[in-house]
């Protein structure tokens, strides 16, 4: 089982259309859904622990784990939750669990860019490669973009992942302009 975890894991960078369908196919009801996010969670605060404790920063403790859990696991339901009614907007027809799905599976096959999430958080993990950090972000973002995009299309029966792809970037900046637009009067009024 392990095995066949690594290899869909793999194999999602190279097809993940294909893989992703696959993933969902397998899935037996949101207990799957919930080992898939509880997998990914588990490894990402991982090596964000680990990333601290090298750097010498004493803050990855309890109260981070379980803050983090909450803040993941509140993001993950508004993300599905999200993905699922908006893309049922657009003709998507993707059911909860299966958009679940692929977003569990997205937050596992992403797993492996943590480090450079966290070393986005502890400045000392870059060093004097603050350059570099910065593009190798930047791809990042690219690269996590374009497989949810192809998730979701694929969960939902889109045909294009592209428009996806666009779809996700106007809900991120109009998001992003509502919160520029809320915040400042929140943060004041307090």
């Amino acid at each position: 089982m392990f095995g066949t975890l690594i290899e869909d894991v793999i194999a999602s960078y190279r097809a993940p259309r294909a893989t992703v369908r696959k993933v969902i196919d397998r899935i037996d009801g949101w207990r799957d859904v919930a080992m898939l996010f509880g997998l990914a969670f588990c490894l990402s605060t991982g090596i964000a622990v680990l990333l601290s404790l090298m750097a010498g920063e004493g803050g990855a403790g309890l109260g981070f784990v379980v803050s983090n859990l909450l803040f993941s696991a509140v993001a993950y339901l508004v993300a599905v939750v999200l993905i699922h009614r908006v893309g049922a907007l657009f003709g998507g027809t993707g059911a909860m669990i299966e958009i679940g799905a692929a977003v569990a599976w997205h937050s596992l096959v992403t797993v492996i860019f943590a480090p450079l999430v966290a070393a986005a958080t502890v400045p000392e993990l870059a060093g004097g490669a603050a350059g570099f950090l910065a593009l190798a972000q930047l791809a990042m973002v690219a690269v996590v973009v374009w497989l949810l995009a192809n998730f979701i299309a694929e969960a939902h029966g889109f045909k294009s992942a592209l428009r996806v792809a666009g779809g996700l970037f106007a809900g991120i900046f109009m998001l992003g302009l509502v919160l520029s637009l809320l915040l400042p009067s929140l943060i004041s009024a307090t």
